[in-house]
């Protein structure tokens, strides 16, 4: 029972992904918003193993680089995918404020969280 119920979550999961990463409009904007923190969650965990410390070691600092990175993160990726609609190039879903800071938010939530 145990793994049906992974598998489903997997299955989900990996739906979700799918429908982030979608060169067109989402047909399911809900499920690109999983996918997106998904993906977050994901990178941030793949990056713990390569830098498991935090860059701000006290908590003081790591409280607002929890709040200010991730809204940071979103308007970087606006300005690159106006950068790439100028250049003649498609953009993601990404780089739209929303998408960008979600998912920036998952990756330094799940560093805050898991780093040490």
């Amino acid at each position: 029972m145990l793994q049906l119920l992974a598998e489903v979550l997997a299955e989900s999961g990996l739906e979700a992904i799918r429908e982030a990463v979608r060169p067109s409009k989402p047909a399911w904007p809900l499920v690109a918003v999983i996918g997106y923190v998904l993906l977050g969650a994901l990178f941030a965990s793949l990056s713990l193993w390569v830098f498991p410390r935090s860059f701000a070691h006290h908590t003081w600092l790591r409280l607002p680089n929890l709040v200010v990175t991730p809204a940071f993160a979103g308007w970087a990726l606006v300005a690159i995918g106006r950068w790439r609609v100028g250049r003649g190039q498609g953009q993601l879903y990404l780089h739209r404020f929303l998408y960008g800071y979600l998912f920036a938010l998952s990756f330094a939530f799940t560093r805050f969280v898991f780093g040490r």
